[in-house]
């Protein structure tokens, strides 16, 4: 049923206590300590108004888990709309309760509920969208064309779809029981406290352990949680999976997956990237500087895939690299800095990472903007000691906008991808190098001389 707070043993004294004093306020909050924990309620009371869901988002924003209590006749279809799709991606639960009832847009945004909540002489009523004609109403096709694709993207299935939308505007089809399984809309029945069947939280991976998850795509970081919330918010309207975890910098970083392997994290980033779903400087995460989740649902693990060849694996690495390389120079160097192993191979001469670094950071400032693709058709030979060694052809296009600088060519590509696997260190041991590279020095693994 998803992260909503009815997975806790306390639900039943959370809904008795929420039943009996619903807040006042036409949105508002209370927030009440049950055994010991710390438990939001938000209510809606009377008819949503335009603007409603911007109202209850900057109030949910700062809540990471809540109970939601509805008690309207309806009102304006977009509010329910928004406000149902913040409930999914907040995770909340909603619930409606005697003597209160939920109808017509107040009805879609319980729907939007993981789980939904509702007493077993509770009311919730549908219908289709309208518009007012004269005297009466009217089916609005547009309207029930956005009823329609809300309730897909909710997971309903197309019976749910035709029964939510099948009663005419001037009636009421009321939810039972019975209905909500005939049709596939999952409903928790709420009886006395004591018939409420308790069930275990999720299981939430220890602070240190999210590496367990294999892979992520990192798609942004940001100072602010709450900033970060809001791009979560966003980007799960597309991603089911968007989390946001706290790293060990201070940061927030919001992030997609889980994945079951870095090859496959990687593949999908990089399709996203070329349809411009995804920020062109995102990477690949293990997850190994993640402290805790702040925000989602507790993530589900991974299907284990098949692992890659070893030549596939070298492959990547080399792409990863190079597509890293080619966004900003802040994610650029966070990759290098977690990349390299404490000792590089760096043009014939052995040096330690921070010189690597050093070098790095004075190239990205010589030329602050990078792309480097890898042509198609890489040799790659992997030996029996787990190294494989990359060549090919990359070609790069350079800029430097202060000094009005332009730099693009071909270079041939030499890079050794270390062993990967448990117990394994897969940093590089090497620097991908360049056989013949420009003269103003553009191609990435160049020392940052000219």
């Amino acid at each position: 049923m998803g992260r909503g707070v009815a997975g806790f043993g306390w639900l039943a004294l959370a809904l008795a206590l929420s039943a009996a004093e619903v807040p006042a306020a036409e949105i508002g909050v209370e927030t009440t300590e049950i055994d010991g924990r710390s438990v939001s309620f938000i209510a809606i009371e009377g008819d949503l108004e335009y603007g409603d869901e911007k109202r209850f988002v900057d109030l949910a924003i700062g809540l990471p888990e809540a109970i939601v209590h509805l008690a309207s006749a309806g009102g304006n279809l977009h509010a329910g709309i928004e406000i149902g799709r913040a409930i999914r991606l907040k995770g909340y639960a909603t619930f409606v309760s005697a003597p209160y009832s939920c109808a017509s847009a107040c009805a879609l945004a319980w729907l939007g509920g993981t789980p939904r909540l509702m007493s077993e002489d509770g009311a919730v009523g549908f219908h289709a969208a309208w518009s007012p004609d004269g005297t009466s109403a009217r089916p609005d096709s547009v309207g029930n064309a956005l009823v329609g694709a809300y309730l897909n993207q909710l997971g309903l299935t197309p019976n749910a779809i035709a029964y939510v939308t099948g009663a005419q505007p001037e009636g009421m089809q009321w939810l039972t029981f019975e209905d909500a399984e005939a049709v596939g809309i999952e409903v928790v029945a709420l009886g006395p406290p004591d018939a409420i069947a308790e069930r275990a939280p999720p299981e939430t991976p220890p602070a240190d352990d999210w590496t367990s998850y294999a892979a992520w795509i990192q798609i942004y970081s940001r100072q602010s949680l709450n900033e970060a919330i809001e791009l979560g918010m966003a980007y799960r309207r597309e991603f089911a999976g968007t989390f946001v975890f706290r790293y060990d910098n201070g940061w927030y970083v919001v992030a997609l997956g889980p994945y079951s392997d870095p090859l496959v994290a990687r593949r999908e980033r990089d399709r996203l990237v070329r349809s411009s779903r995804i920020p062109k400087d995102s990477l690949v995460n293990d997850g190994s500087r993640f402290l805790e989740l702040t925000w989602g649902a507790s993530p589900e693990r991974p299907a284990v895939a098949s692992r890659p060849s070893r030549e596939d694996a070298a492959i990547d690495l080399a792409e990863d690299y190079f597509a890293t390389w080619s966004g900003t120079a802040a994610t650029a160097m966070d990759f290098l800095d977690r990349a390299y192993a404490p000792q590089v191979e760096y043009f014939g001469k052995r040096i330690s990472r921070a010189e690597v670094l050093r070098e790095k950071q004075a190239f990205v400032a010589r030329w602050p903007e990078r792309r480097y693709t890898l042509r198609r058709g890489m040799d790659v030979r992997c030996g029996p000691d787990g190294l494989c060694v990359v060549h090919g052809l990359v070609d790069w296009q350079a800029y430097s906008r202060p000094r009005n600088a332009t730099s693009t060519g071909t270079a041939q590509l030499h890079a050794v991808a270390p062993r990967r696997g448990r117990g394994g260190d897969d940093r590089r041991r090497d620097e991908p190098g360049a056989v013949a590279p420009d003269p103003e020095g553009a191609l990435t693994p160049i020392p940052a001389s000219p």
